[in-house]
């Protein structure tokens, strides 16, 4: 299943085929170059296809760029 992922506002999702959205919410903590995960979501039909995965990967990348851990 290839899926395109985005980050914007503290939030990495990608929008699914049925119109639903999987994501990672989280916060920077600029001062101490962390990143803090709040959520992570997939709708149940999608779950064990490694959308959550891809939104991690993402996630890290995306931390990596910014020298956040």
């Amino acid at each position: 299943m290839e899926i395109k992922v985005k980050v914007k506002n503290g939030k990495v999702y990608t929008e699914l085929k049925s119109g639903e959205e999987a994501f990672i919410t989280f916060r920077e903590l600029e001062e101490r170059k962390v990143i803090i995960v709040t959520t992570t979501y997939v709708p149940v039909n999608y779950r064990g296809k490694g959308i959550a995965a891809k939104l991690s990967e993402k996630l890290v990348e995306f931390a990596e760029k910014k020298t956040i851990r």
